[in-house]
């Protein structure tokens, strides 16, 4: 006898048997595995077969996983159990989506976006009307406003004229024709210009042939061969292969200038290279281009830093301004004068006003005497 004459209810899969027993305090489903002799460490309200080797149980309204060693591998402690992948489950836990592993590890921790596993590198995300193919990571692959479909070894996209595309999890599209740029040839012109139409903006080449496709609200002009978006209400960055370079994380983005870009979170501004590694620190009320060289930064006072972002002049000066001799005219209390680009002085500061003669490479200094009284 392999199980007893004791239930009210029982299912028989072959191997494994599903038995209910109804009372007043031990109503419920337990899991039994008759091959290896083994059965469920608790009873539970419901259990639901899955495919691969785990099943769906849930217990006092909330859902977990239990494998077919009858053991509960995902605990019920989530508000339901969306999609099983391989050893990923997609969870929804107090409202918010997320992203666990068969071990119960946050691989995407709860958030407010919807969803849907992929494989084990990249997972769908949906915001608002547009779908994101991201990376655990956190990066960004691919996106669209059309509907997609989840198939093995890519993603099938429906297009608005009721055609289809296939996208593979690079976020590239697989066809047998040439590329784009090998069937028409590289464009006679290398500047892109900004279009719009249906009230979204993208970029065609100097022959008028679309190079990036309208689907960004805002972008700004390519510079180091970069260009600032906006999508969603923030900015990021793509490449002029459309590939997304850096996130839409920031609520202002310039253009990029010598491997550098100014953005703001906040309000509060830093600086970031191509990477995306923030080398002036998001705290500055603003930042400023100088010069080719040098930016201009004020926390409460004004300071200088490198496009680097390293800090050459501490933030202690009411004004500075770079002048052609390299050398920094600053103003601190009312009083100016000169300092290296070191922060060192050069002309004290203690005059009432000061100019610099750019022909003579001389400094033009007012010093206000003080009244004192005189004996007669």
């Amino acid at each position: 006898e392999a199980l007893p004459f004791a239930f009210d209810s029982l299912i028989w899969d072959g191997q494994y048997a599903f038995a209910l027993s109804v009372g007043l305090d031990k109503s419920g489903w337990m899991f039994y595995n008759i091959a290896e002799n083994l059965k469920s460490p608790k009873k539970y309200d419901a259990i639901e077969k899955l495919s691969g080797p785990y099943f769906k149980v849930s217990k006092n309204g909330y859902a977990g996983l239990l494998s077919r060693q009858a053991k509960e591998t995902v605990h019920c402690v989530y508000d339901s159990i969306v999609e099983l992948s391989g050893n990923q489950v997609s969870v929804v836990f107090k409202n918010q989506f997320g992203i666990i592993s068969v071990n119960e590890d946050w691989i995407l921790a709860p958030q407010a976006f919807r969803v849907w596993l992929v494989n084990d590198q990249v997972y769908l995300e949906q915001q608002q009307r547009i779908t994101f193919l991201k990376s655990f990571a956190g990066d960004i692959i691919y996106f669209t406003e059309n509907p997609l479909k989840v198939l093995d070894d890519h993603l099938v996209e429906s297009r608005g004229d009721g055609g289809f595309k296939k996208i593979d999890f690079f976020g590239l599209e697989v066809t047998g024709n040439l590329s784009f740029k090998e069937a028409e040839g590289q464009s006679t012109s290398d500047d892109y210009k900004i279009f719009e139409s249906q009230g979204k903006v993208g970029f065609r080449d100097g022959r008028g042939r679309l190079v990036i496709p309208n689907r960004y609200d805002s972008v700004k002009a390519f510079s180091d061969g970069a260009v600032a978006f906006k999508l969603l209400g923030r900015w990021g960055y793509l490449n002029r292969e459309d590939k997304i370079i850096i996130n839409p994380s920031f609520d202002f983005a310039s253009g990029f200038h010598n491997g550098f870009a100014i953005v703001a979170t906040n309000r509060k501004f830093g600086l970031i290279n191509k990477n995306g590694k923030v080398v002036l620190s998001l705290q500055y009320d603003s930042i400023t281009r100088s010069d080719e060289k040098l930016l201009l930064f004020k926390l409460s006072r004004a300071g200088l830093a490198t496009l680097e972002g390293k800090v050459l002049v501490e933030p202690r000066y009411d004004y500075l301004r770079v002048l052609r001799n390299g050398q920094i005219l600053v103003r601190l209390d009312s009083k100016f004068g000169v300092i290296s680009s070191d922060g060192l002085n050069i002309v004290p500061i203690v005059y009432s006003s000061l100019e610099y003669d750019e022909n003579k490479n001389l400094y033009l200094a007012h010093l206000e005497s003080s009244w004192i009284n005189l004996d007669r």
